[in-house]
């Protein structure tokens, strides 16, 4: 009897799980239909795609002939022989050149670097002519040479720095009556420290008459110039009171002297602001002008 219920145990479990297992069987089955009929999958899905990639096809190089407007371009390059490049306007020949040269670049071929290199040939040539007309007609006619006012070799650069010289202290000399210079100074200024040993170096050479004013003593005399800056040196005509600054920082003996002679000359009309570099030795630009 023991033996009958084990028996029948066992046949009942058998039973309880056949029937469990078929019910998820068709669970599973409306499950797979389910995700069969999705019009997504799911990212665990883990179905690899094969995507078909277009077979490359390999083209033949079909050499490309020069386009229309290059063919005809060259057609006009080969239009000029060499005597009419020579005579050409320079406008025209600079493009004439400027055309050969890209042609001769873009197609390297014997014809067109040949017409490249006569081109050029020619440009060469007509420089060492206009070299030599223009050395000719200069020598015919000193007065453009500037040789005189410049001279370029080492003797006569010599003398003209002799001859400037003497003509600038002579030309201090005579207006030193009828200007002054005012000099700007101010306490703990290392600047002017430096500057004055130059000034006393320019009144022992020409005596004129130097005023030291400091800036902070004298503010109304500073506003009136327009100075912020020490040192800083003006020139006033003692018959129109009109000033010229000269500098605005510290200047070496030469350059105060440069300065002082061309701003003298502005004051007193001799020169307007084209002639401002000019001197009675070298070019002067408005002397063909009628004034």
């Amino acid at each position: 009897m023991r033996h009958f219920y084990l028996y029948f145990s066992c046949l009942i479990s058998l039973l309880t799980s056949a029937v469990a297992t078929s019910a998820v069987l068709e669970n599973t089955r409306t499950d797979q239909q389910f995700y069969d009929n999705s019009q997504k999958e799911g990212f665990y899905w883990y179905d690899d795609q094969i995507i078909e990639m277009p077979e490359k096809t390999v083209e033949e190089a079909i050499p490309v002939p020069p386009p229309p407007e290059t063919q005809n371009e060259q057609g006009i390059v080969n239009r000029y022989n060499y005597e009419q490049l020579w005579v050409l306007h320079p406008d025209v020949f600079a493009k004439e050149l400027d055309r050969r040269m890209k042609l001769a670049i873009q197609f390297p071929t014997i014809e067109n670097v040949y017409e490249y290199l006569e081109v050029q040939d020619v440009a060469k040539r007509k420089s060492v002519a206009f070299a030599g007309a223009m050395g000719y007609v200069s020598q015919l006619n000193p007065q453009f040479s500037g040789e005189n006012n410049y001279p370029i070799n080492v003797p006569g650069q010599k003398v003209l720095r002799n001859e400037m010289m003497t003509d600038d202290q002579e030309f201090l000399k005579s207006v030193k009556d009828g200007f002054a210079l005012l000099v700007f100074m101010s306490e703990g200024c290392s600047y002017c420290d430096a500057q004055e040993p130059i000034l006393d170096m320019f009144y022992a050479s020409h005596g004129w008459n130097i005023k030291k004013l400091d800036i902070n003593e004298h503010s109304d005399i500073a506003e009136k110039y327009a100075i912020t800056l020490t040192p800083s040196i003006i020139v006033i005509s003692r018959e129109t009171q009109k000033a010229i600054p000269l500098t605005s920082g510290i200047v070496t003996l030469p350059e105060l002297r440069d300065r002082l002679i061309r701003s003298v000359r502005m004051l007193n009309g001799e020169i307007v602001p084209e002639q401002w570099y000019t001197n009675k030795r070298s070019t002067d630009p408005l002397k063909f002008i009628k004034k």
